[in-house]
């Protein structure tokens, strides 16, 4: 059985796209960057911490 000329021609094509080469890296990089951000974001929030320092409690009078 032999493969049609043109899929011959493009799987013992060398030249590849730039996303045929880069596509590993490029999801790595990705996967990276969501880790290093996240890092990122629990040490801000180590160092500035939310709490109820910013809860304003508002008191109101009763009807009797």
């Amino acid at each position: 059985m032999m493969a049609h000329q043109g899929a011959a021609h493009y799987i013992n094509d060398g030249t590849k796209s730039f996303m045929d080469k880069y596509t590993d890296l490029v999801h790595l990089g990705a996967a990276a960057l969501s880790v290093i951000g996240s890092i990122f974001a629990a040490i801000y929030a180590k160092i500035h911490p939310q709490g109820d320092s910013n809860v304003v409690v508002v008191k109101t009078a009763q009807s009797a």
